[in-house]
């Protein structure tokens, strides 16, 4: 077996496909909207490339590809945040050690040279992406915010020497209406008049606030981890 990156749109195409191929017996898996894969990739339509260092590797085996990794160094964030940090995301592959650990290696390795003092992952290029491991709930519906692996890889990441940097939770929570005490909070705001509440009606009357609205996120998100703050080109691409 060997790692390589992925150079040409084939291989991208491989790159891309491979986890339907691992995931087809995967009772709760679904499959990514293929268009925004190749969008999310691509270097010229993913705003994020300009600041990132990004590698992707394929874990090939007797001509077929059996494992996947992408490799980010998200400039930005470190000049934030005075790092030297690498990350890892979209690894897939078998229950197979050696080809988990192969791939990490080779992130490891490009991540090493390029003077990283430290990798984390799953993660993409902001936290506007899906991130971290499933670790349990397996038995619920799967959610955007995350990936939905297979219950093995969490073995395979821990006996190739990773631990846990941080710990998400997703609540589940019913509601049927907005609980009392939403309802007096809101009450004792109107009164004051400081806010009001806006509803629309067509989408061109909230397209004057997406960005105003982006640019609170990145006065408030700072403290989140992993959150890289917007630029205008960012702002109206998401817009």
């Amino acid at each position: 077996m060997m790692v390589q990156s992925v150079k040409n749109r084939g291989e991208l195409r491989a790159f891309i496909h491979l986890p339907a191929k691992l995931h087809r017996r995967h009772e709760k898996w679904v499959p990514p909207i293929y268009a925004q894969e190749w969008k999310y990739l691509s270097p010229e339509k993913n705003k994020a490339f300009p600041y990132c260092d990004v590698v992707l590797a394929l874990a090939v085996r007797d001509g077929k590809p059996e494992g996947r990794i992408m490799g980010i160094i998200n400039r930005r964030s470190n000049e934030l945040r005075q790092e030297k940090t690498a990350r890892f995301g979209l690894l897939e592959c078998p229950d197979d050690a050696e080809t988990a650990q192969a791939l990490l290696d080779y992130i490891e390795s490009w991540a090493r040279g390029r003077g990283m003092e430290k990798i984390v992952g799953p993660m993409g290029f902001s936290d506007q992406d899906p991130e971290g491991f499933l670790i349990e709930g397996f038995e619920f519906e799967p959610t955007l915010a995350t990936y939905y692996n297979f219950e093995y890889m969490i073995d395979l990441v821990t006996s190739a020497g990773y631990s846990k940097e941080i710990e998400y939770v997703v609540y589940k929570v019913p509601v049927a209406e907005p609980p009392q005490i939403y309802k007096k909070i809101s009450a004792r705001i109107a009164k004051r008049k400081e806010f009001s509440l806006r509803e629309f009606s067509k989408r061109r009357e909230l397209k004057p606030f997406i960005v105003p609205v982006f640019e609170l996120i990145n006065e408030t998100f700072l403290e989140i981890y992993g959150f890289v703050p917007l630029d205008q080109e960012e702002m109206a691409a998401l817009a």
